[in-house]
């Protein structure tokens, strides 16, 4: 299973007191996943749809960001502390000391390695914005792999 497409957004409008971010991505297994909520808020949301191909998928993940943007979200980008910082779904790895930015390709061992992370995170520092994204993703995506594990095979 691998991301094939992720995006990220950013409302802000002090009229309002609106201060929300909300981010998408799909999967060629026909997976679709987002998290939102306000930022600075420890309630966000998140949400998987399991439709049976990439394309559905691609054209839920394409009319929603259509809907945000003309709902005035700005395009964002991932791990940006100016934007709430939210994390990417795709598989960040580490190499040599340096994180970078992986394939998209979801597997088991590159799950354990981010939840490894994500556990390091919290000892270091406690961000509850950027963790509680991050976890619910990682929510996300275990559900999928637990779910898909037949079409993983081995790692």
């Amino acid at each position: 299973m691998q991301i094939l497409a992720e995006w990220a957004g950013h409302y802000y409008d002090p009229s309002e007191n609106s201060d929300k971010i909300w981010a998408s991505s799909y999967t060629d297994t026909g997976d679709y996943f987002c998290v939102w909520g306000r930022r600075g808020n420890r309630k966000y949301q998140s949400l998987t749809k399991q439709f049976g191909s990439a394309t559905a998928a691609r054209l839920e993940f394409n009319k929603m960001v259509h809907q945000k943007e003309h709902k005035g979200y700005q395009n964002v980008p991932f791990e940006n502390s100016q934007f709430g910082n939210i994390p990417s779904f795709k598989h960040s790895v580490s190499v040599g000391g340096n994180t970078q930015t992986g394939s998209g390709k979801i597997t088991r061992q590159g799950l354990l390695e981010r939840i490894q992370r994500l556990t390091n995170r919290v000892r270091c520092r406690f961000e509850p914005d950027v963790l509680l994204v991050e976890f619910n993703q990682l929510r996300v995506v275990t559900g999928l792999v637990l779910e898909y594990n037949d079409r993983l095979g081995t790692d």
